[in-house]
């Protein structure tokens, strides 16, 4: 039987690293196995700041890899506040805790002149392009992913052009108009406005939509998706964890790992640690916070401010390939949902690969959204809000007992289902299903 030909329109592509290839690299991965050839549509030449050659083993012989050049006004942004600060921002950096006048001149150019993103220039010349793509190589289904969400509109063009002879797939891993951070972006309201009807227009227009927790799932069906709506959320790869070992490490190691933003910052864990380490000079002395990947200056400020720097190891960023041996050599992994309102749909992609790692998890975060659920459903740890003071003392007194008597080990159950096969397989009966 001949393979089911499935274009994916996608920004992130290896050698791009970080959180927003995995998704759609990881379905890739299983796309083959599973009756479908992959064609792959990127840039040739896109933006970014972490490269991670080790994800290019991932990408199967089936898969057709389809680049061309875009055109982005990173530029400009470049010569305004300099190479370094904006090589692979996104522009306009939100994280940083001080922004000077001409970031803030830049991040309001970002969004409200190029809508919805700075790459919407690569839309009109990628729906020529792949108007005669699709017709020479027999697709019949096209998945966009975004952020960024200029993807949806290349699907938008390619939908209105072709109707009922395509399927289109919109993913959304992110949220747009109502993304957490949409209160930094510095929108205007005429281009609020603008960014809500092209959102509008998305939803109506594709045929499925597609998102990464059954919360989002339910704010999209809301705004025009019910009927067409699934959630397929991200996962880990079983591959990634085999013949890893646990071992405990003689520091009682509190690992985070990716981005540490702003809106992140659990000023309460800080002070507990410090407070802990007052009271009790072993703690102190034990004590090792490990940071693998970027972080927000303010917690770097909020370290100092308790006493916390000596403790600290920053590890900064690694390739994926060499996350394995932190998951398992940590004794607990720290996991920061953003402390905003409408939180509770948040589902980061590292929760599944620390569920996969066997550590127990101290996350921040609503107790109400999905997170907790998961963590009580999967026995992985425990979740407190950014308040819990007392709590929070007191399980981080528990876990330290543990790992002093060498029984900080914890068995997950029903993680199974978040594993990129069994995601991957899910995915697929969501594309076959009453195909147009």
């Amino acid at each position: 039987m001949e393979a089911k030909k499935v274009l994916i329109i996608t920004y992130y592509w290896p050698p791009s690293g970080g959180s927003g290839v995995q998704r759609w690299l990881k379905f890739v991965k299983y796309f083959p196995e599973n009756g479908i050839e992959p064609h792959i549509y990127t840039p040739e030449n896109p933006d970014f700041n972490v490269t991670d050659d080790s994800l290019l083993k991932d990408i199967p012989k089936e898969a057709v890899i389809v680049k061309r050049k875009i055109i982005e006004p990173y530029g400009i942004h470049r010569f305004l506040v300099g190479k370094k600060q904006a090589k692979g921002s996104n522009f306009g950096n939100t994280n940083s805790s001080k922004t000077s006048k001409v970031q803030k001149l830049s991040l309001w150019v970002r969004s409200n002149v190029f809508l919805p993103d700075p790459r919407v220039l690569w839309v009109k010349p990628s729906i020529r392009f792949l108007k005669k793509y699709i017709k020479e190589n027999n697709i019949d289904t096209i998945i966009t992913t975004g952020p960024p969400h200029s993807m949806h509109l290349i699907g938008m063009g390619l939908k209105a052009h072709f109707d009922d002879e395509i399927q289109w797939i919109a993913d959304f891993r992110d949220p747009w108009t109502k993304i957490f951070n949409k209160d930094l972006l510095l929108i205007g309201k005429r281009a609020r406005k603008k960014l809500i009807k092209l959102e509008s227009r998305v939803i109506k227009s594709c045929d499925k939509l597609i998102t990464v927790s059954e919360y989002l799932k339910t704010e999209f069906e809301e705004m025009g998706g019910e009927g067409k709506s699934y959630s397929v959320t991200n996962g880990y790869d079983k591959i990634d964890f085999e013949n890893q070992e646990i071992f405990q490490e003689e520091k009682f190691v509190i690992s985070y790992l990716g981005l540490l933003p702003k809106v992140s910052n659990p000023e309460i864990f800080w002070k507990v640690l410090n407070e802990i380490s007052q009271e009790n000079e072993n703690f102190k002395k034990d004590l090792e916070l490990r940071f693998i990947g970027t972080l927000d200056s303010s917690i770097i400020e909020e370290l100092k401010k308790n006493n916390l720097i000596q403790n600290s190891n920053f590890v900064g960023v690694v390739k994926h390939s060499e996350l394995k041996k932190f998951f398992r050599s940590t004794q607990v992994l720290l996991l920061l949902i953003p402390n905003v309102e409408n939180s509770k749909g948040i589902l980061t992609g590292k929760i599944f690969e620390y569920l996969a790692a066997k550590r127990p998890i101290l996350a921040f975060g609503d107790p109400e959204g999905e997170v907790n659920d998961m963590l009580e459903e999967a026995n992985a740890g425990k979740l407190f809000s950014y308040l819990e003071k007392d709590k929070v003392k007191e399980e981080i007194l528990n876990l330290y007992q543990k790992y002093k008597e060498n029984k900080l080990f914890l068995e997950t159950s029903n993680i199974e289902k978040y594993s990129r096969t069994n995601l991957t397989e899910k995915l697929v009966k969501i594309i076959n299903k009453n195909n147009v």
